[in-house]
């Protein structure tokens, strides 16, 4: 009973599986109706496809306008910091030594342990 009733479903030739898209000329052939069906279905696909590439792929964005400089870095000169016990440190307490000074963040998962094992690599480095 179920295989006839399966039967009753598939198209008159038993292989495909749509009723309107088979023909009774013999198995696997379309009618007219099927046939438009079937490419109807593989335009939409192509339009799918295409519209997915076109969202993925980002906008070409025009070139950013220079940014402003407002001054230049003051680097050299003298300095004053605090250290860890509060007391003062200048750039006349580090004079004539190597000093390897780094200015991180209290919390920085990111960037801050890969920094750490580059200056951990420069301080066992032999002089």
């Amino acid at each position: 009973a179920a295989s006839a009733t399966l039967r009753r479903r598939l198209a008159p030739c038993g292989v495909c599986a749509v009723r309107s898209m088979c023909s009774e000329a013999g198995p696997g052939r379309m009618t007219r109706r099927g046939g438009l069906v079937a490419m109807l279905a593989a335009a939409a696909g192509v339009v799918l496809v295409l519209n997915r590439r076109r969202q993925r792929t980002p906008p070409v964005a025009p070139d950013p306008a220079p940014p402003e400089v407002l001054g230049a870095a003051d680097v050299g000169g003298q300095w004053t910091l605090v250290d860890s016990k509060g007391g003062l440190v200048t750039d006349a307490h580090l004079r004539g030594r190597h000093v390897l000074l780094y200015f991180g963040f209290t919390r920085c998962p990111d960037i801050c342990p890969n920094e750490l094992v580059k200056m951990g690599q420069v301080i066992r480095r032999p002089p």
